[in-house]
Parts: structure tokens; sequence; C-alpha cells
């Protein structure tokens, strides 16, 4: 009998090892998984579709845009005046057809030069 109760406390220290083993190796596991979920969330935030590295670049993209926009506009806003002169000022339709029409006005002789070539 007493042999019997030393080989049940015997079985019964091993098992109780055996089911700390277990638990530390769960822990162990759990604890490795929750690491590579981690980094698994980390580098899908940083390089995924809509990450942070996409985010600069469309944000560079953006302002690359809105100073395309202003150039445009200013160069809009330049012809417009442009094309305002051309059909309400007389100065600026005078300087126009003397030199693309290549008009003259009554009495005034005009000459063309040609280069000569060598």
């Amino acid at each position: 009998m007493k042999a019997e109760k030393a080989a049940e406390k015997e079985n019964s220290s091993v098992g109780s090892a055996l089911a700390i083993l277990a638990f530390q190796w769960r822990r162990r596991a759990a604890t490795i998984l929750a690491i590579a979920i981690a980094a698994l969330v980390a580098y899908h935030v940083m390089f995924g579709a809509n990450g942070l590295t996409i985010y600069q670049k469309k944000k560079n993209e953006d302002r690359a845009l809105k100073q395309q926009i202003m150039e445009l506009q200013q160069q809009n806003d330049q012809l417009q005046q442009r094309i305002q002169s051309l059909k309400s000022d007389p100065d600026t339709i005078e300087h126009e057809a003397r030199t693309i029409l290549h008009y003259a006005r009554a009495g005034e002789v005009t000459s063309k030069l040609n280069a000569t070539s060598r």
C-alpha cells in the first residue's frame, strides 16, 4: 500500500510537471503568435495598399498637382488679359498688325532684310 501511494505520488508529480511544461509551451506559442500578428499588421500599415509609403507618394503627387493647377491658372489669367487687350486696346492691335501681318500705315514703306548665307 505504501508503494502504491508512493507511485501515485510520483505519477501526480510527473503529471503536474507535464502540466506546467504544457502551460509554459502554450504561453510561449501564444506570445510568438501575438508578435507575428503584430509584425504583420505593422508591415501592412507601412507597406500595404493604403500604407504610409503610398500615403506619402499620394501627398507629394497632390502637392505637385496643386502647384501645376496654380501655374496653369496664372497662365490662363495672362492669356485672358492678352485676349482682352487684343479686343479693345488699339496699341496692341496695331502692334500685332505690324509684326505678324506686316501691315503698314498709309505712306509708310516697309522693307524686309534677308539673311545672307556664307
